[in-house]
């Protein structure tokens, strides 16, 4: 089995109809082959099939390796204290199902159709028009609503990705389309997820990229110099690099990637996959209320579930308010 067959039997959702044989071949190029690797855990978990509760030692494990056998200097204490929050941050999301209140199983409206189950907090509005929709079934309502950025008169869908997740790089085309077709009061938020030290690597690539006014050009490049050049960007001189060929000089690079607002930036992202108790990627917060994502919304459309909990949000923001300034109208 080769890369391009594994793509395929991963596209048309195949692993549970491969035959033993045709399995037993799949698992000894995953044994062999990291980037394929990558992409069937993707596979795995936003299939719900996901990995078991982890070790208790896993932990001290990790951070053990973030702080041996260096002295730490500014930067060194940054990455220490990163690696144990991201290490915090696995743990937390894969072996707790408290991060979330799920919600009551839905009522029926007098057609006797099926709608958006309500929350436990009266204060939390639920779409009411969307037929088959279930709370705690298609999303998730969060226990505590997230702060957002993007101002009072915004809704603010957050994507969290990884720019080695095939799904991810399978959506962002679309994901993007959808964002230049979104009225003016709808912001789109892209926030990396880090499971793993390439991840954390990439999202310190992306918010570098950003403080240096290169993010829309290169976006879409961090996808395909791994997916389709075959380059894992694996390392720091693999990534500073790979800013070379977009006119970033090594100083250039360093001073951004080292710098104090991308560490910050960083931080607050691992905080917002912990708020958002992000599991899987890609997943799609909205307004810091509620969380989606593909293994959730099954038959419906991500994005269909994402326009109907933007809509709820809407109506919640312009209850009572005066109609010149609801952002909807």
């Amino acid at each position: 089995m080769n890369c391009h067959q594994m793509d395929t039997i991963l596209d048309e959702h195949a692993v549970r109809s491969l035959s033993a044989a045709q399995r037993s071949e799949m698992d000894a190029h995953l044994a062999t082959c990291a980037r394929c690797s990558n992409a069937c855990l993707g596979y795995r978990l936003l299939a719900d099939d996901s990995p078991g509760e982890p070790r208790p030692e896993l932990f001290g494990e990790v951070a053990a390796y973030v702080v041996a056998d260096r002295p730490l200097t500014a930067t060194r204490r940054f990455a220490s204290w990163f690696g144990m929050a991201a290490a915090v941050l696995v743990v937390t999301v894969l072996a707790s199902s408290s991060l979330f209140r799920y919600e009551a199983i839905p009522e029926t409206d007098d057609a006797g159709k099926r709608l958006v189950g309500e929350a436990a907090n009266s204060d939390v509005a639920v779409p009411k028009e969307a037929v088959g929709i279930v709370a705690g079934q298609h999303y998730r309502v969060l226990p505590t609503r997230v702060p957002t950025v993007s101002g009072a008169n915004k809704i603010e869908v957050s994507e969290f990705f990884m720019v080695d997740c095939l799904p991810c790089y399978s959506f962002e085309p679309t994901l993007e389309a959808w964002r230049q077709h979104q009225p003016g009061y709808v912001e789109l938020v892209r926030v990396p997820a880090m499971f793993k030290p390439t991840a954390m690597l990439h999202a310190q690539a992306f918010y570098t990229a950003e403080a240096l006014g290169k993010l829309d050009e290169m976006r879409m490049s961090f996808y395909e110099e791994i997916h389709v050049r075959g380059n894992p960007l694996a390392t720091e001189a693999a990534v500073k690099a790979f800013f070379g060929r977009f006119g970033v000089d090594a100083k250039s690079f360093d001073e951004a990637f080292n710098s104090p607002g991308v560490h910050a930036q960083l931080q607050h992202a691992v905080e917002l996959n912990r708020q958002y108790g992000v599991s899987a990627t890609p997943s799609i917060g909205v307004n810091g209320r509620y969380v989606t994502n593909p293994s959730m919304t099954a038959s419906h459309d991500l994005l269909n579930v994402v326009d109907t909990l933007v809509q709820a949000e809407v109506r919640e923001s312009c209850r009572g308010r005066d109609p010149s300034i609801c952002p909807v109208l």
